[in-house]
């Protein structure tokens, strides 16, 4: 018996400097409150839920919405709604029908008819950037055939002073529009570039006619 008592009290020494020696505090155990416990069993059954068949339906639907939606606001974005407007209907239609369907709890229709909502949204994006494209080179080729003939008038007005004033507000309003073509501003390049067109034919055809009319009007943004 006192053999066993010495072993305890030895036991007890060694623990006690091992704890002092790594730092353990008794004071730190935790002992969860049973609605920690609740909690953390709840947490248990609806894991145990997620790995039903409609839980990982649901879960599709979810990501396949996200997906659909991020498509959309995209093809937005791309100007789709201007330059496809029908795919970008179609695209809008599909997802409404989803979220129909996904009120229903019918997840795997809803899942399908997202995924075709990315699918036309995708599409959508494609035609409409490729639309812009086209009518930003188009619009480019006008601009820069419209720069070449400003050009040729800086040698043809050197001794003029009225007349390169005038050019010099040709190059800042042709400056103007390049910067409207790149924030694609086409409506508004529509309009000011008949401007242009029409001052720089009047100007190359009758430049004395230009320089003699004190009442010729300045072009203006």
């Amino acid at each position: 018996m006192l053999k066993i008592c010495k072993s305890i009290s030895i036991i007890t020494v060694v623990l006690a400097v091992l704890f002092s020696l790594y730092g353990f505090d008794f004071s730190k155990i935790h002992i969860p409150s049973r609605e920690q416990i609740k909690k953390e069993l709840q947490s248990e059954i609806n894991k145990l839920k997620s790995l039903t068949p409609q839980a990982r339906r649901k879960a599709l639907w979810i990501k396949k919405k996200i997906e659909a939606i991020d498509a959309i606001k995209q093809a937005k974005i791309d100007g789709a709604p201007k330059y496809a407007s029908n795919l970008y209907q179609e695209a809008k239609e599909y997802f409404e029908l989803a979220i129909k369907y996904a009120k229903k709890q019918q997840y795997l229709k809803a899942s399908y008819l997202a995924k075709e909502c990315k699918r036309i949204a995708l599409r959508a994006s494609d035609k409409a950037t490729k639309k812009r494209l086209i009518l930003k080179q188009k619009i480019k080729l006008q601009l820069d055939k419209l720069k070449k003939q400003i050009d040729k008038l800086v040698t043809s007005l050197e001794t003029n002073k009225t007349l390169q004033k005038k050019k010099a507000e040709l190059i800042l309003y042709y400056q103007d529009l390049i910067h409207a073509l790149n924030l694609e501003q086409f409506n508004y390049i529509k309009q000011r570039i008949k401007v242009l067109k029409k001052q720089i034919n009047e100007l190359i055809s009758n430049p004395q006619k230009l320089s003699n009319n004190k009442n010729n009007k300045t072009l203006t943004k």
